[in-house]
């Protein structure tokens, strides 16, 4: 298993979520993407991140969606699927220790504190 942790932009955390439910990996209504992000963590969230442990079938999946072959998802429009995906970013690695911080400076985001 590799650690992935993974956001996507605001507009798109519905969506997300959705098909998170729709590849089995989370169940409706989808709270998949709970991390509130913002350039400076705090006002109105612009991003939404998560963290799972992914096999390396889903991290060879995502990459391949992201390179244009998104798979189709029953259920969800195409243009959705491929939308959602074309704006994820994430990091792969061996600890979360390490993901989590390099996505967050790669895209220069902050995590909200637990109170907000």
């Amino acid at each position: 298993m590799r650690s992935l942790s993974i956001l996507v932009p605001a507009a798109f955390r519905d969506a997300a979520n959705l098909l998170s439910c729709a590849l089995g990996y989370d169940t409706n209504p989808g709270s998949t993407y709970s991390v509130k992000l913002s350039s400076t963590g705090s006002g109105e969230p612009t991003h939404y991140g998560a963290h799972t442990w992914a096999t390396d079938a889903f991290v060879d999946l995502l990459t391949s969606a992201l390179a244009g072959n998104a798979p189709p998802v029953d259920g969800i429009d195409p243009a959705t699927v491929s939308a959602v995906v074309g704006s994820l970013q994430f990091e792969v690695g061996d600890d979360p220790q390490t993901t989590w911080p390099a996505l967050l400076q790669r895209t220069g985001l902050s995590q909200y504190s637990e109170n907000d």
